[in-house]
């Protein structure tokens, strides 16, 4: 039953991106979208872009080796490196990215459950910090009850994180008082442990470094725009975190449509055209997504299973 469940929601998840990119390619012209993509079209700006797209893989493959670095000294960052692309392979098509969790698959040195705590503490920095560069896009696109629920979320993602223990004593009056989330009560202890085993000097800097990275993925984005059209540093403030946000949605298979869709629309209130906005954005996911990703499967196949690690 549950095989046929999963079956239904991936079909049901090919005709929504099916359906979606459709809709967007044919709103804004097939023509003009491929004029984006012709090699004409792309100036020094997309250059620029393109090595900071590389900047922002490193800083993120260095992130996640300063995490495996506190569990367990002396591993190498090539090891590292392999581990982060072979997620990025396995997050490609899952919702949420939740296949990064295949990180393990070039870590002899570390268990299994070990490495998907760490993969998932490593997504939650990711979606706080997201959320929070979104605010200003939120306050500016959406309604003040929207800016106000997403700056409560971050605030209870910032308290599990560096009061874990005063977070799992709300938890444990949560679950008693609504016996619905009693349920969930294991989940949150195991948490609580990970995470209060991190030092806070630790969190500081992980916080830090995820913040810059995504810092860097707004600059990113200016460069892609600016290769086909001038757009303003304010304009990129406030749309680009909202893209990320909506791109963590599991509505389509690897966010096609949704992402490009939301681009287009929040871009044409700066007078960016469509097609500019269409392929900044899907630029950015082939860019920091898509091709990294790719090389994670090169090389879960070249070494051809996940539980065949690096030998040393």
């Amino acid at each position: 039953m549950r095989g046929i469940k999963k079956t239904a929601v991936f079909v049901f998840k090919i005709g929504v991106t099916a359906f979606l990119v459709y809709w967007v390619v044919r709103s804004v012209g097939f023509d003009k979208i491929r004029g984006c993509f012709a090699v004409g079209s792309f100036r020094y700006l997309f250059y620029i872009a393109v090595l900071i797209s590389v900047l922002f893989s490193f800083l993120k493959v260095y992130k996640w080796h300063i995490m495996l670095q506190q569990t367990s000294r002396g591993g190498r960052f090539g090891d590292s490196s392999r581990s982060y692309l072979a997620g990025m392979a396995g997050g490609l098509f899952t919702p949420g990215r939740i296949g990064e969790i295949s990180r393990f698959a070039f870590l002899k040195d570390h268990k299994k459950n070990l490495v998907i705590g760490l993969v998932m503490i490593d997504r939650l920095f990711d979606l706080a910090v997201v959320l929070f560069l979104a605010l200003f896009g939120l306050f500016h696109f959406a309604s003040i009850y929207v800016f106000a629920a997403a700056a409560g979320l971050i605030g209870v993602f910032f308290f599990a994180f560096f009061y874990p223990r005063r977070f799992l004593q709300w938890v444990v009056v949560l679950t008693k008082r609504f016996p619905y989330f009693s349920r969930f009560h294991s989940m949150f202890l195991s948490w609580v442990e990970k995470i209060a085993a991190v030092s806070l000097s630790f969190k500081v800097r992980f916080l830090f470094y995820t913040i810059i990275s995504y810092v860097v993925v707004m600059m990113e984005f200016y460069f892609l725009v600016s290769n086909y059209r001038d757009v303003s540093i304010e304009a990129v403030i406030l749309v680009q975190p909202v893209i990320m946000l909506v791109n963590i949605l599991p509505i389509t298979i690897a966010g096609l449509g949704v992402r490009e869709g939301t681009a287009v629309l929040l871009l044409a209130s700066f007078g960016i055209p469509a097609p500019a906005a269409l392929s900044s954005a899907f630029w950015l996911f082939l860019l920091n997504t898509a091709l990294p990703g790719i090389a994670g499967m090169v090389l879960l196949l070249f070494y051809r299973s996940i539980f065949s690690p690096v030998k040393r």
